[in-house]
């Protein structure tokens, strides 16, 4: 289970208090997703997401859908079919002991320096860079990247232009092109490798 302080807005639950108190008296008429991604709603709360998805568009078309946009991230997710599958203690997932772990992470990752260091990664481990189910990787890689995110650069859904520093980066880890989605504090968690970004 990673957190993220970004909506993701496919497939959620929220604690019967919040919806019924902070959200559905406030609830817009379109967009919700992009409403509830608004610092009045999220209120510095963030999101739990299960590593390994739990959901999916099912067609290549769609209100928010295209088949260029189903093919670069909807296509090969892998879903989860384990009903035991084992998620951490809810405690292990409050802020404090969550970045505690991900402190415990970096500290003990190999910090990527260059290209040629991705390049012999990739060479040796080549499922630990894959947008895959890897298991077999025990090293944290970790990458530090300044990707231009400031707020002039970015707008509420996420958004950034095409020349952005971000763009060759979720390319190449096959991240989301929306700089925020899935982030922790600047933090960007992938299967086997942790990519850090400097924000």
């Amino acid at each position: 289970m990673y957190r993220s302080e970004w909506f993701p807005g496919l497939g959620w639950l929220a604690g019967r208090a919040v919806f019924v108190v902070d959200l559905l008296p406030h609830w817009p008429e379109t967009h919700w997703d992009h409403w509830l991604r608004a610092s009045e709603q999220r209120r510095e709360r963030d999101t739990l997401f299960p590593e390994v998805s739990r959901a999916r568009h099912i067609g290549e078309q769609g209100a928010n859908m295209d088949e260029t946009t189903f093919r670069r991230y909807d296509r090969h997710i892998v879903l989860n079919h384990l009903p035991s599958a084992q998620l951490p203690e809810a405690q292990a997932m409050t802020k404090a002991p969550y970045e505690a772990a991900l402190h415990g992470i970096l500290a003990s990752a190999f910090v990527v320096r260059d290209l040629q260091d991705l390049v012999s990664i990739s060479e040796r481990e080549p499922q630990a860079l894959a947008s895959s189910i890897c298991g077999s990787c025990e090293t944290a890689y970790v990458v530090f990247y300044a990707a231009g995110m400031s707020a002039d650069e970015v707008n509420l859904e996420g958004r950034i232009s095409a020349h952005s520093p971000w763009k060759p980066i979720s390319n190449f880890f096959g991240l989301w092109h929306e700089p925020r989605r899935g982030r922790h504090a600047g933090l960007h968690r992938c299967v086997c490798v942790c990519v850090c970004v400097c924000v």
